[in-house]
């Protein structure tokens, strides 16, 4: 706003521009943090799930490696060779194999000690005393 002063004096009202050119560049450089800044939080982001993408497929890969190894472990066939070669145990005689007989379920007026009656019998005078 220009002022009019007496004897024809001019004397020429502020400059505004400056403040709005330094609004406006202000306002910019505020849009443009926002900008690189959710650029570099998104790229942070996706670096996170690609990395936990990776750690979830490499436990996959392990659980599915543990799977196999446990079939392979628990085949009957591998238990008793290592039970047979490794630990020296074998196959029970006939005189060595015990049966357990249990008497059926629901009766519990017998008790717990007619439960272990038949361990220690050996398996013909189990068999024989039915």
């Amino acid at each position: 706003m220009s002022k009019y002063l007496h004897r024809g004096e001019y004397q020429p009202g502020r400059n505004k521009t400056g403040w709005l050119i330094a609004a406006i560049s202000l306002a910019f450089f505020a849009v443009l943090f926002c900008y690189v800044w959710q650029k570099i939080y998104l790229a942070r982001q996706v670096a996170a799930i690609e990395y936990y993408q990776e750690a979830n497929r490499r436990i996959s890969d392990r659980v599915k490696m543990l799977t196999v190894e446990k079939q392979q472990l628990s085949f009957r066939g591998r238990i008793e060779q290592v039970a047979m070669g490794g630990l020296g145990l074998a196959y029970p005689e006939k005189e060595q194999i015990v049966a357990i007989i249990q008497p059926p379920r629901g009766r519990d007026e017998a008790g717990w000690s007619s439960n272990l009656a038949g361990i220690f019998n050996p398996a013909s005078t189990a068999w024989g005393q039915q």
